[in-house]
């Protein structure tokens, strides 16, 4: 995603416009992989034959870490957009006391 924005803003897109751009095309991706790999250890979940004591607890923290990476579209942008505007500033310090 950060290569992304990255690209976008290297043709010219301002700072917020690519990362709005930038996480919204990613999100999509994001949330239907998280939702197939869910959706495929459903059964590990409800089984109860036989090593469902190992399968089960392994499964549930699997589709716990599926669901929770979605949260990375929001905060990845947020994060970046808040060092991009850090590093500008600090930039522009550095020039005006050049001068």
């Amino acid at each position: 995603m950060v290569s992304y924005i990255n690209k976008l803003r290297s043709r010219g897109m301002e700072l917020r416009e690519a990362v709005i751009t930038g996480a919204s095309v990613r999100l999509r991706a994001e949330l239907f992989s998280a939702l197939i790999g869910s959706i495929s250890l459903i059964p590990f979940i409800i089984s109860s034959g036989t090593g469902a004591e190992i399968e089960k607890p392994l499964a549930i923290v699997v589709v716990g870490g599926l669901l929770t990476r979605p949260i990375k579209i929001v905060i990845l942008p947020m994060v970046y957009e808040w060092v991009e505007r850090r590093a500008a500033r600090s930039e522009e310090l550095e020039l005006e006391a050049e001068a």
